[in-house]
């Protein structure tokens, strides 16, 4: 299995992981609204190759619904001016389902 990544210039590339036990740790937009860019969300597509079987797991971490999620005060000043407005995932998830494109959706939602 390749796992590919969107990489900044617009070109799909390759993830070269050659160990069978790997693990891959990306990202989501409810990090990279929090840490205001510090990490970004990786769109990503997973290629099937070869003859051999491969297994994949998802583990999700979920913001309190209630919690609004902001940028801490810590991650903002002149270098890193503040790149998103506090949001709720309930209602950024909502903006998803509603047909948001994949990708960097939370700054077409909340970023300034």
């Amino acid at each position: 299995m390749d796992c590919k990544f969107f990489y900044k210039n617009g070109e799909w590339i390759e993830l070269n992981h050659t160990s069978p036990n790997s693990y891959i740790v990306l990202s989501a937009d409810a990090l990279m609204a929090w840490t205001n860019d510090r990490l970004t969300s990786a769109q990503h597509r997973v290629v099937t190759t070869g003859d051999k079987d491969r297994f994949s797991v998802q583990l999700f971490s979920l913001v309190n619904p209630d919690y609004t999620l902001k940028v801490p005060k810590e991650l903002v000043d002149e270098e890193h001016p503040l790149m998103y407005k506090p949001f709720k995932m309930p209602e950024y998830n909502k903006y998803l389902m509603l047909g948001a494109k994949n990708g960097l959706g939370v700054k077409n939602y909340c970023g300034l």
